[in-house]
């Protein structure tokens, strides 16, 4: 993790592999090494003093992925791998190069429940209603950006289908950013508002190169922890001889 912090510029994250046993093992030996995605979990929030305390599971962005390749006019893309399969975060490098929790600088729940709305609409081809979407949002604080949100009622009839959800969903996305006046200043804001403003998977990637990280683990299973469950949305397979 030093690593990808000190070359953030072009490390996009680090993805963790927990040990994966194969072959026959005993149990004493088994509780000796077995190191499951709970230890790693405790071992990262350790490690940068609280600054990871909360971890999604992989599929949690699925919608939200799918949405950005929609918006780039790509196939959807998605990772639905079972809740016990992974998870991911991504962590802000500060200006003082310290951990910090993307969770201080958005509603990170709120805006991919916003993400999977949105996705729905554009699934069931619902036209959006911008009506009472601004309610409660001070435009005063988004800055240059203010005039993007606040134009996005007079648009609406002028844009096409594509292009009315991407203006619906970046003014509704703008209710998830904790500390909007900071938006002008912050890295991490701007790289959020590039996201958003033009949202595919090309800028997707450029977020993760300005000094935010994804830190991620996949854990794969083995003859001791192996749950039918997990095989049936499993997004790897392989097989040994035993």
């Amino acid at each position: 993790m030093d690593f990808a912090r000190d070359n953030c510029d072009v490390v996009s994250g680090v993805i963790f592999q927990p040990v994966s046993l194969t072959g026959r093992i005993s149990f004493e030996e088994l509780m000796d090494i077995r190191y499951t995605t709970s230890d790693l979990k405790e071992a990262i929030n350790k490690y940068t003093k609280g600054a990871i305390n909360i971890f999604y599971p992989i599929a949690f962005t699925a919608k939200f992925t799918k949405l950005l390749a929609w918006f780039d006019d790509m196939p959807p893309f998605s990772m639905t791998s079972h809740a016990d399969c992974g998870f991911a975060n991504i962590i802000i490098i500060n200006n003082k190069d310290e951990w910090e929790p993307l969770e201080n600088f958005f509603d990170v729940e709120g805006l991919v429940r916003w993400s999977n709305q949105v996705w729905d609409m554009v699934e069931n081809k619902e036209v959006p209603k911008p009506t009472g979407l601004l309610k409660g949002i001070n435009l005063s604080d988004f800055g240059q950006l203010a005039s993007k949100i606040g134009n996005f009622v007079d648009d609406m009839t002028s844009l096409g289908y594509r292009q009315a959800i991407k203006a619906y969903y970046f003014a509704g996305a703008a209710r998830f950013i904790k500390s909007p006046q900071k938006i002008l200043t912050s890295k991490t804001y701007q790289a959020f508002a590039r996201l958003v403003m033009a949202p595919n998977l090309n800028s997707a990637g450029k977020f993760f190169n300005d000094r935010n990280l994804m830190i991620s683990s996949m854990h794969f299973q083995d003859a001791y922890n192996f749950d039918l469950d997990r095989v049936c949305r499993c997004l790897v397979h392989y097989g040994v001889i035993d």
